[in-house]
C-alpha cells in the first residue's frame, strides 16, 4: 500500500506541472497574436525600408515574416526535417519512463521532482518567449490560432495539441525535456541499478559513488551513453531549424540550473521557517535519499500515514 504522505506531494507536483504548462501555452498564444499585430501595424514601415524590392506586397510580407537570423549551428549542420527533433525527444522520454517509473524504488520521488522542475521550467519559458521574441527559423510552421481568439481557450487547445503556435522560440521546450531526461539518468541511474555490475558500471578510475549530501559523482557507461545521445539530440534540434542554437544553449543552462538548485535547496529547506521552505519540506516527505543525516527532518510528517512503500 502506498504512503499517502508521499502521494499528496506527488499530486501537487503534477498540479505544478499542469499549471506551468498552461501558463506557457497562454504566453504562446499571446505571443502569436502579438506578433501578427506587429506585422500588421508596421507593414508600411517595412515597405519603406525595403526600397529596392521588386516584390509585390504579398511576397514582401512573406519575406519579412520568414526572416531567419544568422546562426553558427545552421552554418555547420545540414538542414533536416523538424520532425526528427520530436522523434529524438519521444525516444528519450519513453526509455526514461520505462527505466525509472515502471517498477523499482524511488519512482514516486523521481516523478515528483521531475514534474515540479518541469512545471517551473515551463513557467520560466512562458516569460522568456515573450520578453524579446525572435523570428521563427522554421518557415514550414503554420499557426491555426485566430488573431482575436481567447488566450485562455487558445492555450487549452495548444495544451491538448488541438492548435499550434509558431512564434515561441526562446528557449526550446524540446531541449528542456531532453536535458531533464539526461539529468534523471545522471542523478539516479546508479542509485537504483537494474543489475549489480560493480566492475563494469563503476570502473576504478571513476570518482566516488556519492557524498554525504547525496550528490552523484559516479561516471558510468549508462550516463555516458545518455549524455552522448542528449548532445546528439541538441544537434538534431539545431539542424532541424526547429530552434536557434542560442535557444538550445539557454534551454540547457536553465534546465541544469533549476534541477541543481532544487536538489541543493531541499537539503537545507528545513533550516528556514517560511511558506516556501515549509512547502519544499512537505514535498520531500518520504524521499529515500540520505540528506546529510537529516532525513528525519525531511520526513517529519511521514508518521501521518505510515511508512513509505514505493
Amino acid at each position: 500500500m502506498k504512503d499517502c504522505g508521499s502521494l499528496y506531494p506527488l499530486l501537487v507536483s503534477l498540479v505544478v506541472l499542469v499549471v506551468g504548462m498552461y501558463f506557457n501555452c497562454c504566453m504562446q498564444v499571446y505571443l502569436q497574436q502579438r506578433t501578427s499585430d506587429f506585422y500588421n501595424a508596421n507593414f508600411e514601415t517595412f515597405q519603406e525600408l525595403v526600397r529596392n524590392s521588386t516584390d509585390d506586397d504579398a511576397d514582401l510580407r512573406h519575406d519579412l515574416e520568414s526572416l531567419t537570423l544568422p546562426d553558427v549551428g545552421y552554418d555547420w549542420l545540414p538542414k533536416i526535417d523538424s520532425k526528427w527533433a520530436d522523434y529524438v525527444l519521444y525516444v528519450s522520454m519513453l526509455v526514461t519512463f520505462i527505466r525509472f517509473t515502471c517498477g523499482g524504488r524511488m519512482r514516486a520521488t523521481i516523478t515528483r521532482r521531475w514534474a515540479t522542475c518541469l512545471g517551473m521550467l515551463f513557467a520560466l519559458r512562458g516569460i522568456s518567449i515573450v520578453v524579446t521574441p525572435l523570428p521563427n527559423p522554421d518557415h514550414t510552421c503554420e499557426s491555426n490560432i485566430g488573431t482575436h481568439e481567447s488566450i485562455f481557450l487558445g492555450a487549452l487547445k495548444v495544451m491538448l495539441y488541438m492548435a499550434r503556435t509558431c512564434e515561441d522560440v526562446m528557449h526550446t521546450g524540446h531541449t528542456v525535456n531532453l536535458t531533464l531526461m539526461a539529468l534523471i539518468w545522471h542523478r539516479y541511474s546508479h542509485k537504483i541499478p537494474i543489475v549489480e555490475c560493480a566492475d563494469f558500471c563503476y570502473p576504478a578510475w571513476s570518482p566516488a559513488l556519492d557524498k554525504g549530501s547525496g550528490e552523484l559523482l559516479r561516471c558510468t557507461p549508462a550516463k555516458l551513453v545518455v549524455w552522448l545521445y542528449t548532445i546528439g539530440g541538441y544537434l538534431v534540434i539545431i539542424a532541424s531549424h526547429f530552434h536557434y542554437s542560442i535557444d538550445v544553449f539557454m534551454g540547457t543552462l536553465l534546465t541544469g540550473f533549476v534541477w541543481k538548485l532544487y536538489h541543493h535547496y531541499i537539503l537545507t529547506a528545513h533550516e528556514r521557517n517560511n511558506p516556501w521552505n515549509n512547502w519544499l519540506v512537505w514535498m520531500e516527505v518520504g524521499a529515500e535519499e540520505n540528506f546529510g543525516g537529516k532525513q528525519n527532518l525531511v520526513q517529519q510528517d511521514s508518521h501521518l500515514c505510515g511508512d513509505l512503500t514505493v
